[in-house]
C-alpha cells in the first residue's frame, strides 16, 4: 500500500507560533548553509524528518515513510525561502506574558529596549537581551541564546509592523547614510513633541509607546500637509 504524507505548514511570518518562531531563530543561526537551512526549515516547521535508506531518501512522520527524490525535497524546501529572503512582520511573540504588539509599553522602555536589542545583534552581549526584556515586563529573565535570537526575530517583525502602522514616524530619509540609530531617533520625536520644552521628555517617556508614535504621526501629517500648501502657494 502507497503510504501518503500530508504537509501543512505556516507560509507567512504571521502564521508561525511562538515555539516555530523560536525553531526558526535556532535554525537560520546555526551555521547552516542556505539549502541545509532550508531542508531543516522544511522538516521543522512540516513536522517531518529524512533518512536514507541504501540509495533511497525517505520522508517520516510517525511511523509512515515514504520515499521522496532529491528534486522533490529540494523544491518543498525551496517554498521556505521566505525565511531567509524577507524580514519578519507582526511576528508572533516568543515569549509568554509578553504582548506581541506592546500596546501597554511605554515610549521610554521601548526605545531602550530597542537600543539593548541592536546591540546584541552588533555584540552578540546576551545581557543586552537580558536588559531588553527587563525593559519589556520580564524582570530577572534567564535566556538561552536561541531564545536571545527569538528575541530578535520577532522585534524586527514588531518594528516593521509599527513601520506599517506609523509610516511616517520611521519613514527612511537616506539622508545620512548612516544607519538607524535610536539614541538619535529618540532625540528627534523629543524635539518634535516637546515644543521646546525639555522638562516635558520624563513626560513623554513615560507616556504609551502608540499614543506618542499616534502623536507623531498625526504632527508630521500636519507638517506635511502645510508644506503642500505653501508649494501650491508659491
Amino acid at each position: 500500500m502507497t503510504v501518503r504524507i500530508d504537509l501543512e505548514a505556516p507560509m507567512s511570518w504571521q502564521a508561525l507560533t511562538p515555539d516555530q518562531v523560536r525553531a526558526v531563530a535556532r535554525l537560520t543561526h546555526g551555521g547552516l548553509l542556505r539549502q541545509e537551512c532550508l531542508v531543516a526549515l522544511f522538516c521543522e516547521l512540516c513536522g517531518v524528518q529524512l533518512s536514507r535508506e541504501d540509495e533511497t531518501l525517505l520522508l517520516h512522520r510517525g511511523e509512515d515513510a515514504m520515499p521522496i527524490s532529491a528534486f522533490t525535497l529540494g523544491d518543498l524546501s525551496s517554498r521556505f525561502s521566505w525565511i531567509l529572503d524577507t524580514e519578519p512582520v507582526e511576528t508572533a511573540c516568543p515569549f509568554d506574558g509578553l504582548d506581541r504588539y506592546l500596546m501597554d509599553t511605554t515610549f521610554g522602555d521601548y526605545f531602550h529596549a530597542d537600543a539593548m536589542v541592536l546591540r546584541f545583534v552588533t555584540t552578540g552581549d546576551m545581557e543586552c537581551a537580558r536588559k531588553a526584556l527587563t525593559d519589556l515586563g520580564i524582570p530577572n529573565p534567564d535566556l538561552t541564546e536561541e531564545e536571545a535570537w527569538a528575541l530578535q526575530l520577532w522585534w524586527v517583525g514588531m518594528k516593521n509592523g509599527l513601520k506599517e502602522r506609523y509610516p511616517y514616524v520611521f519613514e527612511d530619509t537616506g539622508d545620512d547614510g548612516e544607519g538607524y540609530n535610536p539614541i538619535t531617533a529618540r532625540q528627534n520625536i523629543m524635539l518634535m513633541l516637546n515644543d521646546g520644552k525639555p522638562q516635558d521628555n520624563e513626560k513623554i517617556e513615560q507616556s504609551n509607546l502608540h499614543d506618542v508614535l499616534s502623536a507623531l504621526q498625526h504632527k508630521i501629517e500636519q507638517a506635511k500637509h502645510l508644506e503642500e500648501q505653501m508649494k501650491k502657494m508659491q
